[in-house]
């Protein structure tokens, strides 16, 4: 007379559905963490890599900036095919090897660049493969702000720094020099 009742009785473990249930919810929650940690790690990563770029782009920018412009182009107008020639001229009687440190002009820098990035005496940057690379565009200008060369004194360069990283740009800056040293920085 002790028979139990299966209608009174209490459950007292879990059915297959609501482990299998259970671990399907579990899952997708790991799938959305693991998404969302990745996620963070590739923002630091770019985060530090544009950083890097900057911290490369405000060095070579403000090194070349600092460099001297040559008195006998200072205020000789040239159309932009005979600027190019002239510089051309000038910096091929400098060794493709010379470092900077050997540039005795700003036109000097006129599309100098380096893969890995390098230091002033041409040594590699510790941190910096060859998959980044820093280059330098240098233009007279004979206003600030403007890209003409026409029918005026020149007043200064344009100095266009640039690094990148497999191809991409991460950072850019625009120097203006004027002749009498001043400097304007464009980001």
């Amino acid at each position: 007379m002790n028979r139990r009742s299966t209608t009174g009785v209490r459950r007292r473990c879990f059915t297959l559905l609501e482990v299998v249930m259970s671990s399907i919810v579990v899952a997708l929650m790991l799938v959305g963490a693991m998404n969302a940690a990745t996620a963070a790690r590739a923002l630091t990563t770019t985060t530090n890599e544009r950083a890097a770029a900057w911290r490369l782009a405000e060095d070579l920018a403000s090194e070349v900036a600092t460099a001297p412009i040559d008195p006998m182009h200072a205020n000789f107008v040239l159309d932009l095919t005979e600027f190019t020639a002239n510089l051309l001229r000038t910096v091929a009687s400098i060794d493709a090897d010379s470092p900077r440190a050997d540039f005795p002009t700003i036109d000097y820098y006129h599309k100098w660049s380096a893969s890995p990035p390098e230091d002033v005496q041409g040594a590699a940057l510790p941190g910096f493969d060859a998959t980044w690379s820093r280059s330098v565009e240098i233009a007279m200008i004979d206003e600030v702000g403007s890209d003409t060369l026409v029918g005026a004194d020149i007043v200064g360069r344009r100095v266009t720094v640039t690094v990148r990283r497999r191809g991409e740009t991460l950072a850019e800056i625009t120097v203006l020099r004027t002749l009498s040293g001043d400097t304007l920085w464009q980001r």
